[in-house]
């Protein structure tokens, strides 16, 4: 039997004078974790573990409820709205407060419905509603990500004074990703 029939017998032909069993049997246990790794990273994205999502906070006091709706993970360059609802027994004026920060951050442009005013307040922008019907009310401030935002996580207070005599608050915190 010559030589290359003998490298030939030990089944890793495709190897035979670069590597030994153990590194074959090393090599092969490496692609088979490589694989693993990425069909998990795959099965988690496509459940939406990976991307943007939403969140729910809320808050109520006195007969009054509130739900924000905002971005809990983001990217730069993404749509972001923060949606309030509101449940209230009579209808009045309504007065939102956030930190410009957040207006900054999640890059809101459009309040829907439109405020009677708007006023910066120190580091707070103060959205004030003359006259909202009674019932269930859904606020909207919409805008998009600047491509350039910061990354991290974030803290934002939003604090809403309806006809209550409690101001109700709550804090959404957002995840921002490269």
């Amino acid at each position: 039997m010559d030589r290359d029939e003998d490298d030939l017998s030990t089944g890793v032909p495709v190897l035979a004078g670069v590597a030994g069993p153990k590194q074959a049997s090393r090599a092969r246990n490496f692609r088979r974790v490589g694989v693993a790794a990425l069909a998990v990273v795959v099965v988690v994205a496509c459940l939406g573990w990976l991307g943007p999502r939403d969140t729910t906070v809320s808050d109520d006091a006195g007969g009054h409820a509130m739900t924000v709706t905002h971005p809990q993970i983001s990217r730069s360059g993404a749509d972001s709205a923060i949606e309030i609802g509101l449940e209230r027994d009579g209808g009045g004026p309504v007065r939102v407060e956030l930190p410009v920060s957040a207006t900054d951050l999640f890059g809101l442009e459009t309040y829907v419905p439109a405020p009677a005013s708007e006023v910066v307040r120190g580091d707070t922008l103060v959205l004030t509603y003359d006259e909202l019907p009674p019932g269930d009310v859904t606020l909207r401030l919409i805008g998009r990500m600047p491509t350039r935002a910061q990354i991290g996580r974030f803290t934002h207070p939003i604090t809403v004074q309806a006809a209550g005599p409690e101001p109700l608050e709550v804090t959404m915190r957002t995840v921002v990703l490269p």
